[in-house]
């Protein structure tokens, strides 16, 4: 797939180099190119290059690190889930992934790399999205439409509607506040932009989503949105953002606000009634590369195995992999016969083991131990414990089975995996569902969404030695009762798939220090695997400083502090 490729290194250049081409005093030398910024987008194929680029950052590589490599969802993923009690960041001794280590036990910097690269990704992301949505408009699409009724022009404005929408909702959820851009500012004003509230952001994303689902003139004889379906798409467009999608943000848009229940009740609702989503696929196989872009997901990110070497900036795999594999294991062979080791970070912690019932068979599928077979090759036994990541202080003796991928289709280079990254499941969106119904009023509905993902899990249990295991969630339950019961199978279900510290902060909304009860009852006694102790902090968490993260130095500094805390 051809893309435009726009590469910046900061939020500031990312946004001041819109308009150098434009700019006669810049420079004496004459322009050195026939396509600028002012004459590309001319036709339908501009276009959708354009798009592209923009969905690129979702896969972003950086020339010359390895790390810098869809930074939003690797970094991301990663910090969900060790700022939280589910995991550690693990490694191969305590000071490796250093950065990492101080956010997982809020000791927050402004200058945390990791920091950076995420808000980098973000504002590169909203940068070409704007390009789209300011710059698409006026491009000719004359004659050309979409099978299935629907405008080519609207549909391309809709997912760069969607993903600037996407962008922006990673902001606010992690960093709560910044600059709200929609347009292509000229560079005076933009180092005087001052951030915008939490509520002025939310509006805007919001805004973004319904217009996604809007009903487009164009569209008007159809009756369609400006998004498709998930089955109107062709093979060369899988992955891209259909209206179930648009719904699925929305709705998770609105539960993150705490408010307007209504329609998160009434979106995921839909999504749910749609034959096109289901809980059919078996838990254990969700993660498999058979199982992409299937009835489980709504929201899915692509990837794909390049074999141009792992630092290349053309590279489209996923550095997931590498990150959660077990160091100085020689299980995993790539095609060549060598084997491969990964970074043994993101280790699920023991508090997360134990928070599954007797009997759910989600937890072997979501932790891998040493000495047990592949689950997808049982003719591989895993072999991990060793000095470098068996149970200690600082990792639990755990290795995360949902990103692990089968031998058979290892990538020739570690970081460039093929594995897809499964943003939004269906199971989710069941989930968000029994939420908004618990808060509506409607508790049957509640549990019955709950119970239909303990149902799916339940088809995988031992029942021989376990005839209870997940056992539908009674009429008795109801109150707090209920959405304890809620919470606890969002925590299971979508362990280490990283949700679970934005979950908890979005929840304390709801439940006033929620977060810091969980957090710092976690590091209170930690164990590891074999049930020693590990590190353990005396209250880190604290409520009012902790729940965002910290906007990059870097960025304060190139705005005269105009962007701020």
């Amino acid at each position: 797939m051809k893309t435009l490729r726009i590469t910046f290194k900061t939020f500031a250049t990312a946004l001041v180099i819109i308009f150098v081409t434009g700019c006669e005093d810049y420079l004496d030398t004459p322009v050195q190119v026939e396509t600028t910024i002012d004459n590309f987008y001319q036709s339908p194929d501009d276009a959708e290059y354009a798009v592209t680029a923009a969905y690129s950052v979702l896969k972003y590589a950086g020339l010359g690190n390895n790390l810098q490599k869809g930074r939003i969802h690797s970094f991301g993923q990663i910090l969900g889930d060790i700022m939280s009690d589910d995991a550690w960041l693990g490694g191969k001794t305590y000071e490796d992934g250093n950065e990492f280590k101080e956010l997982e036990q809020f000791r927050y910097r402004t200058t945390h790399g990791p920091l950076l690269d995420i808000w980098e990704d973000i504002w590169k992301g909203v940068y070409r999205a704007n390009l789209v949505i300011n710059k698409v408009p006026t491009t000719d699409f004359a004659g050309m439409e979409e099978p299935n009724g629907y405008n080519l022009k609207q549909r391309y404005l809709a997912e760069a509607r969607w993903l600037r929408a996407y962008f922006y909702f990673r902001l606010v959820t992690m960093y709560q506040n910044g600059p709200l851009i929609t347009d292509l500012l000229p560079p005076e004003d933009f180092y005087s932009i001052g951030m915008a509230g939490e509520d002025a952001i939310y509006d805007q994303i919001i805004e973004d989503l319904k217009y996604c689902l809007e009903i487009p003139s164009a569209n008007a004889s159809n009756n369609n949105p400006r998004l498709p379906k998930k089955i109107e798409y062709d093979d060369t467009d899988l992955g891209k953002i259909t209206v179930a999608g648009a719904k699925g943000l929305l709705a998770k848009v609105y539960m993150y606000q705490n408010e307007n229940w209504d329609e998160v009740k009434r979106l995921t609702k839909e999504i749910i009634d749609d034959p096109q989503y289901d809980l059919n696929t078996s838990y254990s196989k969700i993660f498999l590369p058979e199982s992409e872009n299937n009835s489980e997901s709504v929201i899915e990110f692509q990837y794909t195995e390049s074999n141009n070497g792992e630092r290349s900036s053309f590279n489209n795999g996923n550095i997931l992999f590498v990150m959660h594999a077990g160091r100085n294991n020689s299980m995993w062979v790539n095609e060549l016969n060598a084997p491969r080791t990964g970074w043994a970070w993101n280790q699920p912690s023991h508090n997360l083991y134990e928070a599954f019932e007797s009997g759910d068979p989600r937890q072997d599928f979501t932790f891998l131990e040493a000495g047990e077979p592949y689950p997808h090759d049982t003719s591989v036994i895993v072999v991990r414990h060793d000095s470098e990541e068996g149970p200690n202080t600082f990792a639990p003796g755990y290795i995360s089975e949902k990103m692990m991928l089968p031998p058979s289709v290892m990538p020739i280079d570690q970081t460039d995996s093929p594995f897809n990254i499964r943003y939004m499941r269906t199971s989710d969106v069941y989930l968000m569902y029994a939420e908004a119904c618990y808060h509506k009023g409607d508790e049957p509905q509640a549990r019955w969404a709950v119970n239909q993902v303990r149902a799916r899990a339940r088809r995988e249990a031992d029942l021989t030695n376990f005839p209870d295991a997940l056992a539908d969630i009674s009429e008795s339950t109801t109150g707090d009762a209920l959405l304890d019961a809620i919470w606890h199978e969002r925590r299971v279900e979508l362990a280490m798939e990283g949700h679970r510290f934005w979950d908890l902060v979005r929840q304390s909304k709801i439940r006033q220090g929620r977060i810091a009860e969980v957090i710092n009852s976690f590091y209170a006694n930690p164990v590891n695997a074999d049930g020693n102790p590990m590190i353990s902090l005396n209250n880190p968490f604290v409520t009012g400083v902790h729940e965002y993260l910290q906007i990059p130095k870097s960025e304060t500094d190139l705005t005269g502090g105009s962007i701020s805390k």
